[in-house]
């Protein structure tokens, strides 16, 4: 129960805070967006390239001081295929530091191994 307000805490913290999660009268602004954010994508043979994601879902984030410069971590799941827990994802970060308007590129953290059968079988059949 105590993890439970805490973290409640800390989202009523960072909607209040960060400008860029819809703190009342300020402007919001779009960090990933399906079919438009480019993200780095390895091929099977080790290229790398850039790809559009049909989807993202935003499953965190976290705001602090850094070398006294605020900051702002969005971590997303690329999903390559459609918005499906079975499409094929890839967790994704952009960082801002400061303005919130001012966004790093968005990067892969984890390679996706395509091992998963289902996740393959999904992929193989989608356009």
């Amino acid at each position: 129960m105590r993890l439970l307000a805490s973290l409640l805490a800390l989202v009523l913290f960072l909607f209040m805070a960060h400008p860029c999660v819809g703190a009342s009268g300020r402007e919001m602004v779009v960090v990933f967006k399906g079919d438009q954010t480019e993200v780095p994508f390895e091929e099977d043979n080790g290229t790398i390239t850039k790809r559009k994601p049909r989807a993202f879902r935003v499953p965190a984030f976290v705001g602090g001081i850094f070398n006294g410069k605020e900051f702002l971590v969005v971590l997303c799941d690329a999903r390559y295929y459609g918005f499906s827990d079975w499409s094929f994802i890839e967790p994704a970060v952009r960082t801002s530091y400061g303005d919130y308007n001012t966004w790093s590129d968005a990067e892969i953290v984890v390679k996706n191994t395509r091992k998963n059968k289902k996740t393959q079988l999904w992929a193989t059949s989608q356009p």
